[in-house]
């Protein structure tokens, strides 16, 4: 199984928000840090899935996950 880079990429930073909000008022540097990482993570990923595009393949980053196993 490969690695699910979009869906990482999809939810980071939704975890990191939610993350942000657990926080007290008071650790605004931690939020601060959170939220970096949080956007970090996805550019990475990102610029690695912009790299590894090829131009004129087929379907390219697909992942597969089965919701229902009766369809």
């Amino acid at each position: 199984m490969k690695f699910p880079i979009l869906s990482v990429i999809v939810f980071t930073p939704l975890l990191g928000s939610v993350l942000v909000l657990l926080f007290k008022p008071h650790q605004e540097r931690l939020m601060k840090q959170v939220g970096l990482l949080a956007t970090i993570i996805p550019l990475i990923l990102s610029i690695i899935v912009l790299i590894q595009f090829r131009p004129g393949a087929c379907l390219q980053f697909v992942e597969k996950f089965a919701w229902s196993k009766t369809i």
